[in-house]
């Protein structure tokens, strides 16, 4: 059965959690002193309350809802504070951070690291997008998956089409 709601909601999530890190990105240095804060402002209020609206939406209520909210929204401050926090940074020190990647990894031997040795080649080439939209994806998933109203539209991830 496919649920608008949840499908609207999960939309909803994706584009508000993806505006944020445009946010965040575009300022780096205002976004890495104030992803950790929480303040109580009406901007704050205003975005915690649309947002628990889409969790509500997907049928989650009380502690649950409070927890579903808090998760997604912990991690998206968390991810883009980081992101922003580098970004903050001299561009020679963002460099030396991401050099680790091909430097570091690529030359592990594969007797004492095999994990990363089979993968040495790969890990430089994951963006910092690659990982923000596969943990996104994961959480959007993990909440349709769990909701109390799924969705079965398949237009986002978690709203897996009927068999």
């Amino acid at each position: 059965m496919h649920n608008a709601a949840t499908a609207t909601s999960a939309i909803r999530l994706l584009d508000s959690t993806r505006r944020l890190r445009r946010t965040y990105l575009a300022h780096p240095a205002a976004a890495s002193l104030s992803s950790f804060r929480t303040t109580g402002r009406p901007a704050e209020m205003r975005v915690v309350d649309r947002t628990l609206e889409a969790v509500m939406a997907a049928g989650y209520e009380g502690l649950e809802a409070a927890v579903i909210y808090r998760a997604l929204a912990d991690f998206a401050l968390a991810w883009c504070g980081s992101e922003a926090a580098l970004l903050a940074l001299p561009e020679p020190l963002q460099a030396v951070d991401r050099g680790v990647w091909t430097q570091a990894y690529r030359g592990v031997g594969q007797e004492e690291y095999p994990h990363i040795w089979r993968v040495r080649d790969e890990l430089p080439l994951v963006a910092d997008n690659d990982i923000f939209e596969a943990v996104l994806a994961i959480m959007i998933t993990g909440i349709c998956e769990r909701a109390p109203q799924p969705c079965t539209c398949g237009a986002h991830p978690g709203g897996a089409a009927p068999d």
